[in-house]
């Protein structure tokens, strides 16, 4: 076959050349469908946004109700370019899937392409049938003379016939499979080209609505709008004339006239050579010249200006009355007339001015009021339930003057007297109790907050508390505002406390006030992170639950925190109104914060002083949280942690393997065999959603929180070294790779009595009876003054005795990556 031109494939084997031939044609046909499926998609967002725009066309404003004015023809070329824009989308995606997508869809029912499966097949059996031979025919040749004649020459022309089949039939076919791809790769070309051919088309038509479009905007005007406005205003009304303003002296001597007390009735004819004062309603040109009066050299006429008219003063107000500083000017020239209704020209214009601004300055009451933008102000309501309003402010206001009464010297009361001091305190306490509470009137807006029961204390007001054992009302008041008064028949001695008692018991005695927060009735109770145990022990409990953070890196641990809460309960009678406690192993501490509402601190940096009239029976109360102290925390706090955690994660395209192991830290110091309560575990990913896992044991799945949890519960982990193993494998959705994410471990543990922990316990301050303490260790007389005190002992008659403890150790930020 030498005059093939397609030699391609002359040093590839039989086998080869198959398996190059079919594969060749398979990825002729996936080429083909994996385009003709992004054309779909394609497509569909073109339909989808057809949609779009004809359910925008359906929209019902703005319509011809509007009054768009000019603006409603470019609004209506704005809708007919939105329907064109439409048809020109529905039109290229009508295009795009009968000239582009199902050209490709069906290349794969071409006469070429069919007769290509039956070529493979043929081109497939004699690969075969050469290898056969082949392989017969050395097996005959390798056991040379003992080898039956016949049969090596019945192998050797079954070879040379296979042998020239292929060699003849063989080029023709990859010539046909070169003419098939060489067809395919035009075929696509001309079908993309027509693609973008129907593109350039599609944004052409949306170049020239768009053009037209803006043509027709460009060509509103906006003094068309105006005027169309104007006329369809003033369409159909009677203009009104432009009125002249009247500045003549009469008006102004009438309003100063009007001031002055009415004359008898016997003066209120005038002369009849007096002209008339009252003429405000007259223009310039009401009457003829003759009726002006004669001048006279007492009245002489008015300076004229080149049109023969009487000149203004260039003051005068725009509505005709002259302003008050002109008044001395005006009173020559109308003074022909020596008497006015009975007073003379002088009393009238020597006598003061009214009050106030002139008339012409005043604001009038029927003008309404503009703002800056020259809208009109509506005038203050006075209606029936403003005016309830400002009278309860009102009484309120007098109530709240006259509701306590203080009467201050200016000799403080002397601490060397007690009786005096207890006196006046008695005195003030007395006065709280027996003051009526004051009345108060239902609001008159729905809705308000009643907040009577609420005080505002500042935050940085000290509170000081007496060192007696019982809380004495009157000291109480020395650091507190006044409050309201209770019923005047509760009396000081009932078994219900004091307004000033209960204050003092509530946010006031830790400084801060319950009116900056919504949440302030709960804020002083959700300082607890950890649950505490009830504990019904008499007298004094505490409680302590640490938290252990802590960080492992292929098994490894990293890095380890520990930090502490401690809380107290007092089952008590309530004789013992404070103790002395000391924080045990304080130097272990980095951090201590003290809940300064029933924690008070001394002079030694340990102890610390507990109000215990905060304090609930039963109920724990947070008072210490801490931070334990290391230098280097992988070494000194690695025994705190009880769990070791080695997490393997294995991805494998869209799936995610995950091997997890556990086992007893070995240098845990805690007693063997541990049992950790309550233990989970939580595996998450990243990246991608979820389609499902599996898992062994079970596990939870939240595929929204890309998460997945075992819970064990109890488990008992032994000193061996054997892991303890979980294993998991998610699957991506829609083919995605999921990524490693990280472990977390959450337990608790509850030690016994006689584990310490890390070493943070509670005493109480003792006093015992008698002369010294057999338990203290003799003196040395060579040692230094300063420690001659035991540990356990400060001075003669105290010493600490434990406090009964609860300890729980919990999981904080327990991960591994």
């Amino acid at each position: 076959m030498d005059d093939l031109s397609r030699a391609e494939y002359p040093a590839m084997l039989p086998t080869q050349a198959v398996l190059a031939l079919n594969e060749r044609v398979k990825r002729i046909g996936r080429i083909n469908s994996e385009i003709a499926e992004w054309l779909q998609e394609r497509r569909r967002v073109e339909e989808q946004y057809v949609a779009g725009l004809r359910k925008l066309l359906l929209y019902k404003v703005p319509n011809a109700q509007s009054e768009l004015g000019v603006f409603q023809t470019p609004w209506d070329k704005v809708l007919q370019s939105t329907d064109s824009i439409a048809a020109s989308h529905h039109l290229f995606a009508q295009r795009v899937e009968k000239d582009v997508e199902h050209a490709l869809r069906n290349f794969q029912n071409r006469k070429e392409m069919q007769n290509m499966h039956t070529i493979s097949a043929n081109l497939a059996t004699m690969a075969r049938e050469l290898e056969e031979a082949q392989d017969r025919a050395d097996k005959l040749t390798k056991k040379g003379g003992k080898a039956n004649t016949m049969k090596m020459d019945t192998a050797t022309a079954k070879l040379e016939s296979a042998s020239q089949q292929w060699e003849s039939q063989a080029p023709f076919i990859f010539e046909t499979l070169q003419a098939l791809d060489e067809q395919r790769c035009n075929h696509l070309r001309d079908v993309l080209t027509q693609l973008q051919t129907h593109e350039v088309d599609h944004t052409d038509r949306l170049r020239a609505t768009a053009n037209e479009v803006l043509t027709t905007v460009l060509e509103v005007s906006t003094p068309r709008e105006i005027e169309n406005f104007a006329q369809r205003t003033t369409a159909g009304r009677p203009k009104l004339e432009p009125r002249r303003t009247a500045t003549t002296e009469r008006a102004s001597v009438s309003r100063q006239s009007s001031t002055v007390p009415p004359p008898p009735a016997a003066s209120l004819a005038p002369p009849p050579s007096a002209p008339s004062l009252h003429e405000d309603d007259q223009s310039d040109h009401s009457g003829p010249v003759a009726e002006k009066p004669a001048e006279t050299p007492d009245s002489p006429q008015a300076p004229r200006t080149s049109t023969g008219r009487e000149q203004t003063p260039h003051d005068a107000t725009t509505n005709g009355v002259a302003a008050s500083e002109t008044m001395n000017d005006i009173a020559p020239v109308r003074s022909s007339s020596n008497v006015l209704n009975g007073a003379t020209a002088e009393e009238i214009f020597d006598a003061p001015p009214p009050p106030g601004p002139p008339p012409s300055q005043q604001p009038k009451d029927t003008e309404p009021t503009k703002d800056a933008e020259g809208f009109t102000v509506p005038p203050p309501s006075n209606d029936p339930i403003s005016q309830a309003q400002k009278d309860a402010a009102a009484e309120a206001g007098e109530e709240h003057d006259q509701l306590f009464k203080l009467n201050i010297q200016n000799s403080p009361i002397g601490e060397e007297d007690p009786d005096a001091k207890q006196a006046a305190l008695s005195s003030v306490a007395n006065t709280l109790n027996t003051m009526a509470m004051p009345s108060r009137k239902t609001g008159t807006i729905r809705g308000r907050r009643d907040v009577r029961n609420t005080i505002y204390v500042p935050a940085n007001t000290p509170l000081s508390f007496p060192e007696s054992s019982t809380l004495s009302v009157g000291e109480q008041t020395q650091a507190l505002p006044p409050s309201p008064a209770l019923p005047a028949g509760i009396s000081s001695g009932s078994s219900r406390p004091s307004a000033v008692q209960a204050l003092a018991s509530e946010a006031s005695i830790a400084g801060t006030s319950d009116t900056q927060s919504v949440r302030s009735a709960t804020s002083l109770g959700s300082m607890i992170h950890a649950k505490h145990p009830d504990m019904s022990g008499p007298g004094l409990n505490s409680s302590i639950v640490e938290t252990v953070s802590a960080t492992f890196e292929e098994g490894v641990l990293k890095s380890v925190k520990i930090g502490g809460e401690i809380a107290f309960t007092y089952n008590g009678d309530g004789s013992t109104a404070r103790e002395t406690i000391r924080i045990n192993n304080f130097p272990a501490l980095e951090v201590i914060g003290p809940n300064r509402i029933f924690v008070s601190n001394t002079s030694s940096e340990d102890e610390f002083t507990l109000d215990l009239s905060h304090l609930p029976s039963r109920v724990a109360t947070p008072g210490f949280t801490y931070r334990i102290h290391a230098e280097d925390p992988t070494s000194d706090l690695s025994s705190h942690c009880p769990l070791l955690i080695n997490p393997a994660w294995k991805p494998q395209g869209d799936k995610l393997g995950l091997l997890l192991q556990y086992k007893l830290n070995p240098d845990s110091n805690l007693p063997k065999p541990v049992v950790l309560k309550n233990l989970v575990f939580i595996a998450t990913y990243e990246n991608a959603r979820a389609s499902g896992v599996q898992t062994k044991p079970s596990g939870t799945h939240l595929k929204d929180k890309h998460l997945v949890y075992w819970r064990l519960g109890d488990v008992t982990l032994s000193g061996s070294s054997d892991w303890t193993k979980i294993v998991c494998r998610v699957i991506g959705a829609e083919n995605a790779e999921p990524r490693p994410g990280h472990i977390e471990a959450r337990w608790e543990y509850a030690p016994s009595a006689d584990e310490a922990g890390s070493g943070i316990s509670v005493s109480r301050k003792t006093e015992s009876k008698g002369k010294g303490i057999a338990t203290e260790d003799d003196d040395d007389p060579f040692a230094d003054d300063s420690a001659l005190a035991s540990p356990r002992t400060t001075d003669e008659g105290v010493s600490w005795s434990e406090v009964p403890l609860q300890r729980k150790i919990v999981s904080g930020r327990y991960e591994a990556r």
